[in-house]
């Protein structure tokens, strides 16, 4: 339940509270106690009464004195008679300031209601009414502390941005700030106070230490993929983001660990193209310079990403944007950008022996649902080494598919691996049931020079088998690496 205490005057005594179940209902109150009429009636007989009560008593006295007095005594009897008079004329006195007191607080009350109601242009009249700027501090503070804090934000920044002052403006947001610093340190959705506030000089310094604490927030939220607060503030105030993104992402890219997926989700869902090209750029440049940066299957969901928009590009956009997105398009390792772009028909050979993956004719059939796959040492290999390499899960997977068979390369489940060490791989001649054993993991190494190949089920490596389990002495058989962990002859050419 809101309350709020009005002070009010009455014969008797000068206060009485009012409460409601609403804000809108208690402003109705609040508007009824100031202006009614038959209150500002009963003020008056209060103060005479109470005044004419102390004159008389102190008349009374003096007329008594009076006629024990010699007659030459005018001048004594007029210092007398201001004394009767001035204790009715404090009484007065202090009866008319308590009286504005208690006005100027039932505005401000009023003016803090108002703005909790979302009635701005009501709450800047009061405010005017109540002729001390001083007290823009006690209204911020109550209308935060008051009414929900981060949930009526929106409201206290729309009436300061109406304040007739620049100078109000300048104190206003400063307390709001130091609110929100002091109660919500971690809450992104606080610095909505960040979209206005581009001309308030004095809040520089809070701006800028606070930006400092709320980056790592960020950036934290964003490596672990719980950005939804940071998307809304993106959302709302993309110009002011856009100021500090590159700094959040190369910060969120330290936290890492190697995998990017969460960052590149959070730029792929950045609502304005701007931004998602901002943030792409930023993400390719810190890949770029830490070491080993651009050895990550990130790079590919990057890619296609960069993909993604540039498609989603009308004719007539920003030849600032377009030119952003083709320089990071041009800038991506060739094979990267050979693969996201023509990815549906591509040639995988083994780095270490320079064999041709391909799959086997139907004569060499593992049993009517599998077909063998192998590496085959000559470059003159007809269109069964020809494959398509599908994303899937924004790039974080794809499927590989023989373009003769249209049959998908998938790591048997463990009823049919040939040792202890090597997991057996077919292409699925029925075509159906895809599941993650039909899912693989790219990943560029030495600057997209190779890929390593990773089955998503098992987390094993795709590898050309020794010598000593080729299937004859021209074709080698493809396993995955039970074991685990990358292998020799698991690095593989993939030019499309």
């Amino acid at each position: 339940m809101y309350r709020l205490i009005i002070y009010t005057l009455f014969i008797i005594n000068l206060t009485s509270k009012v409460t409601s179940d609403t804000p809108d209902q208690l402003e109705v109150g609040v508007n009824i106690l100031v202006t009614n009429t038959t209150l500002k009636v009963k003020i008056l007989p209060t103060l005479s009464q109470d005044a004419i009560h102390i004159m008389n008593t102190n008349s009374e006295i003096l007329n008594s004195k009076i006629r024990s007095l010699p007659v030459n005594t005018e001048s004594e009897i007029d210092i007398d008679l201001s004394e009767v008079i001035k204790p009715g004329t404090k009484i007065c006195e202090s009866y008319y300031s308590d009286l504005k007191d208690q006005l100027r607080k039932t505005k401000e009350n009023l003016c803090v209601l108002q703005i909790a109601n979302g009635n701005i242009d009501k709450a800047i009249n009061t405010f005017g009414e109540i002729k001390d700027n001083s007290k823009i501090n006690d209204i911020v503070s109550f209308a935060y502390k008051d009414f929900g804090k981060i949930n009526i934000i929106d409201n206290i920044i729309e009436f300061i941005k109406n304040l007739d002052s620049i100078n109000e403006a300048r104190i206003a947001y400063t307390v709001l700030f130091q609110l929100v610093k002091k109660d919500e340190p971690n809450n992104p959705i606080s610095l909505s106070v960040w979209g206005e506030i581009e001309n308030c000089v004095d809040c520089a310094n809070v701006n800028n230490e606070y930006s400092l604490k709320t980056v790592n927030t960020w950036a934290y939220k964003i490596y672990n993929g719980s950005h939804q607060d940071v998307l809304d503030v993106a959302t709302k105030y993309h110009l002011k983001f856009d100021q500090l993104l590159k700094t959040v992402i190369q910060k969120a890219y330290l936290y890492h660990s190697g995998d990017i997926k969460n960052i590149i989700s959070f730029i792929k869902r950045l609502p304005y193209m701007s931004s998602t090209a901002l943030g792409l750029q930023s993400l390719f440049n810190q890949m770029k310079i830490s070491s080993g940066g651009l050895d990550n299957y990130g790079l590919i969901m990057l890619a296609q990403v960069v993909k993604e928009t540039l498609d989603k590009v009308y004719p007539d956009a920003s030849p600032i944007l377009k030119d952003q997105l083709n320089n990071l398009k041009n800038g991506l390792p060739k094979s990267v950008k050979r693969l996201t772009w023509n990815g549906n028909n591509c040639t995988i050979v083994n780095a270490n022996n320079n064999e041709f993956l391909y799959a086997a004719i139907d004569g060499l059939l593992y049993d009517k649902e599998r077909r063998r796959v192998f590496t085959w040492p000559s470059p003159n290999i007809d269109v069964s080494g020809s494959w398509k390499i599908i994303p899937v899960d924004n790039g974080a997977y794809f499927t590989i598919t023989s373009t003769t068979y249209n049959e998908y390369l998938y790591a048997v489940y463990d009823g049919l691996v040939l040792n202890a060490q090597n997991r057996r791989i077919f292409t699925w001649v029925p075509k159906n049931g895809m599941d993650n054993t039909g899912h693989w993991k790219l990943t560029p190494k030495n600057f997209g020079e190779y890929f390593t190949i990773e089955s998503r089920q098992f987390n094993e490596y795709l590898y050309a088998g020794p010598s000593e389990l080729a299937h004859d002495k021209e074709r080698r058989n493809v396993f995955t690496w039970r074991p685990g962990g990358e292998v020799l002859l698991g690095n593989w050419k993939i030019t499309c």
